[in-house]
């Protein structure tokens, strides 16, 4: 994504979008596909250098502006729960609607300013034919679309155009305040909680794989300061990952976008 541009504006917010996808890339290199009716978008921003570590962050700004916004599409019969399951999967009535992915962008912009670009991409099934839905094969969390939900009544205007561009503006709304926190904390207080408040499982027994292949069980303890996952094992101990997979049947991973 934009890596032969070289002239960007380091106060800009550039955002790519596409009515489908042959190429996708996800988490540790798996390939996606989608077809027409879902929304999605990759959205570029420049950072302070200082605060590359704090990139991490960015993913879950995301994942609450994505849930507040579609929670906003949400007719007044609908319980307005939108869910997260760490790291990047959004989850509605138990069933994976959308995902998310941070990456570093291939560009030298903003490198004279001090700044490093960032790229957040995102994908929403907002109405994925069925026939397609079902090829997506997944132990937990199954393919839906936002249209397919039972129980959930949808605004007359949800459309991939407008959910697109709804979730580009309350991402840049909530990148802002991430912006504007101490360089120590990877995740502004207020989206921090409503990070906490909407992620699935909290409190249930799991298994997971962290990003150096170690497989361990113990309780969801929810997500800390930098959103990472917090396990408590069976001796007390705490481990925080801040790489890894939810493993389900005969240690199949759920899968991303």
């Amino acid at each position: 994504m934009l890596r032969d541009l070289g002239s960007l504006s380091v106060d800009d917010v550039y955002c790519v979008s596409a009515d489908t996808q042959t190429e996708g890339k996800g988490r540790g290199n798996r390939r996606w596909i989608s077809s027409r009716g879902c929304a999605m978008q990759s959205i570029l921003i420049f950072v302070e250098e200082s605060q590359a570590e704090r990139c991490w962050g960015l993913s879950e700004v995301m994942a609450v502006s994505v849930a507040e916004v579609i929670d906003g599409f949400m007719g007044r019969g609908s319980c307005r729960n939108t869910q997260l399951k760490w790291p990047n999967d959004i989850i509605i009535n138990g069933m994976k609607v959308g995902g998310i992915l941070r990456a570093e962008a291939i560009t030298d912009a903003g490198s004279k300013e001090g700044k490093i670009p960032v790229v957040v991409g995102v994908g929403v099934n907002v109405d994925v034919e069925q026939e397609i839905l079902e090829q997506l094969k997944r132990v937990r969390w199954p393919a839906t679309s936002l249209r397919s939900c039972e129980g959930c009544d949808w605004r007359a205007d949800l459309t991939v155009p407008n959910l697109r561009e709804a979730i580009l503006e309350q991402f840049v709304i909530n990148a802002r305040l991430w912006r504007e926190e101490l360089e120590s904390c990877y995740i502004s207080p207020v989206v921090l909680h409503k990070l906490t408040g909407r992620q699935v499982m909290v409190g249930e027994k799991i298994r997971v794989r962290d990003g150096d292949g170690r497989i361990m069980s113990g309780l969801h303890s929810g997500v800390d300061e930098h959103g990472y996952l917090i396990v408590t094992l069976a001796d007390g101990k705490r481990e925080v990952l801040a790489r890894g997979e939810f493993l389900y049947g005969d240690d199949q991973p759920t899968g991303d976008t």
